[in-house]
């Protein structure tokens, strides 16, 4: 591991291993509403369910749906078994595991690429990320026809000597 996790920001780093995964954009805010307010030290989510949908503002179905999504990845592990729960009434807390680094697409990520969410929704994610690209495309080529990179060899207010002006 390359990175040192001593100056780790989770959210961010959560975003960017998962910005070409099939994962709608529910599961997205719940996946950055958990990263954003994990212990730093334990990698653990300690809020609950209740203080995600708080958050994220979505109904409890959407919100256990996406746990369940990340749970069958191995996004997140539960801290307690849930046996556990009600008979020594505690809240289940979540451990968050980043997703392997380096990952173009969900395509190679072992695991979730078997998994139903990904074969169902693998066709969909191909169609928006080629759409996502074509656009970022277009607005690169848009911002250099508006605002074309200064020519190197031109220095303003140096008088012509020749044909080229040179630094």
């Amino acid at each position: 591991m390359a990175k040192s996790n001593t100056n780790l920001n989770y959210a961010r780093e959560f975003v960017s291993r998962l910005k070409n995964v099939c994962y709608n954009h529910t599961i997205i805010q719940v996946i950055n509403a958990l990263a954003q307010n994990t212990n730093y030290e334990k990698q653990t989510y300690y809020g609950g369910i209740i203080e995600l949908r708080r958050q994220t503002h979505l109904s409890h179905a959407a919100v256990k749906s996406a746990m369940r999504k990340l749970f069958i990845d191995g996004v997140i592990r539960r801290e307690l078994p849930q046996s556990d729960l009600y008979r020594k009434g505690q809240r289940q807390n979540y451990r968050l595991v980043l997703p392997p680094a380096g990952l173009i697409t969900c395509n190679e990520w072992a695991g979730h690429n078997q998994t139903q969410h990904h074969l169902d929704s693998w066709g969909e994610f191909v169609v928006r990320h080629a759409t996502l690209e074509r656009e970022a495309s277009r607005l690169i080529c848009f911002q250099e026809e508006r605002n074309p990179l200064p020519r190197r060899d031109f220095i303003p207010g140096v008088e012509e000597q020749g044909d080229s002006f040179y630094w």
